[in-house]
């Protein structure tokens, strides 16, 4: 396995350059809650009017952009500029006036959104036609920027510190190379990870419209630990393998038999996760469908990284350190 690890790295490191070239082309395109206004989830009782004709009823609120995406049959999820609760009221009633008999649903001419079919925009004489209130936020650009700031600091933190609990856990472990290594490779598959996972939110972003917020940061952490989770199985079958077969082989020989060791039992871990989250990103709601994609992309990511980039970068390390003592 270990002989392939130039393959290994020249892919990571494709990968990785998409990653960091979307950031800096696209950047991220932030939700409410790291640059503020208000969201706010509508189901409609009749059938869901087009975006179109939703944007002209309330264009005379002053919300600003409006951006709107359709969640399940009949809701719609909205968000606009931060508004006080007169205006959030003026918005729901606005909206009911949509539902109301005899209304005529605007042509959606042009604009991005779903195509609706005449059922489901036309409603029907003598129906109670109501609308419900899912959900609403409104967070204000100060709390929003705050929001952002104390997100980038947790996931500075939580990686400073899995890099101390690793070499922490490797203390012992001297030969060939010293606990602070195994940390720093630690580190840099982390980072691997988050640029990987970020960079594909960056493009869905600019493409799709999708996007990021406190839950993205909370799938990110909890992508970190599972990754670190593979990366430390490996790393003790190594140190368990230095131990017993150190005088009777390479540094190289060992990393590669505690992979072969490994590998099965974490693709089979990653697998079962993977699948289960698959389902619930299918079947489960709209409000948590980002967040279960970025649990699926950073599984997927995390394995990798834990099994064909964390070990071979020991051996790289290793042999550059060699050459150099040598020389």
């Amino acid at each position: 396995m270990l002989k392939y690890h130039k393959y290994f790295y020249a892919l990571s490191l494709a990968v990785t350059v998409i990653g960091i070239a979307s950031l800096l082309l696209f950047g991220l395109r932030f939700g409410t809650d790291f640059i503020g206004g208000s969201s706010m989830e509508v189901q409609f009782s009749v059938g869901r009017p087009s975006h179109q004709e939703i944007i002209q009823k309330l264009s005379d609120l002053n919300l600003g952009d409006i951006s709107i995406r359709n969640s399940g049959e009949k809701s719609v999820i909205m968000r606009f500029k931060s508004v006080d609760e007169t205006t959030h009221q003026a918005i729901l009633s606005h909206l009911k006036e949509i539902q109301q008999p005899g209304s005529t649903p605007s042509i959606n001419s042009g604009q991005a959104s779903s195509p609706q079919s005449d059922s489901e925009q036309a409603p029907q004489e003598g129906s109670d036609a109501t609308i419900a209130e899912s959900q609403f936020d409104s967070i204000g650009p100060a709390i929003g920027k705050e929001t952002q700031q104390r997100s980038m600091y947790a996931m500075g933190l939580v990686i400073f510190m899995i890099a101390l609990y690793v070499t922490w856990a490797f203390r012992k472990v001297s030969y060939p190379l010293g606990s602070s290594k195994y940390g720093i490779i630690t580190i840099i598959t982390l980072f691997h990870d988050v640029i990987i996972t970020v960079g594909i939110f960056s493009i869905l972003g600019y493409f799709f419209s999708i996007e990021i917020g406190v839950p993205f940061i909370a799938a990110l952490l909890t992508v970190l630990g599972y990754s670190v989770n593979d990366t430390i199985v490996v790393f003790d079958r190594i140190r368990e393998n230095l131990a017993r077969q150190r005088a009777q082989f390479s540094f190289a020989e060992i990393v590669d038999t505690s992979m072969r060791e490994t590998v099965v039992r974490s693709i089979n871990t990653s697998l079962t996760a993977f699948v289960a989250l698959c389902a619930v990103l299918i079947f489960g709601g709209e409000s948590i469908r980002y967040f279960i994609l970025t649990l699926v992309i950073g599984v997927v990511v995390g394995t990798y990284s834990s099994i064909w980039i964390a070990s071979p970068l020991l051996v790289t390390w290793h042999d550059f350190v060699r050459r150099r003592v040598i020389r």
